[in-house]
């Protein structure tokens, strides 16, 4: 909780039931991480590279994501391609 992981290399990380809450994630890189379960309330994306990331079951709603990425249901959705 409240991890500084700013700048990070997360790239290809397993974060299952991560406890991410109020995280500072912002320019990480997540690159085909895998986030099941993790709970991300308050958490700072902006500005993270999300690229292949595997996700499901994501508790809470990060204050902030990369552009054009959402949560739904628990999942990040990239921004759309068309």
């Amino acid at each position: 909780m409240n991890a500084n992981l700013a700048h990070a290399d997360l790239s290809h990380s397993v974060l299952n039931f991560a406890d991410l809450e109020s995280a500072d994630l912002s320019h990480a890189d997540l690159t085909n991480a895998v986030l099941w379960g993790p709970d991300l309330g308050n958490a700072d994306l902006s500005e993270a590279t999300l690229t292949g990331v595997s996700s499901q079951r994501i508790q809470g709603t990060p204050t902030a994501l990369p552009a054009g990425w959402q949560l739904s249901d628990g999942t990040l959705i990239p921004p759309s391609t068309s």
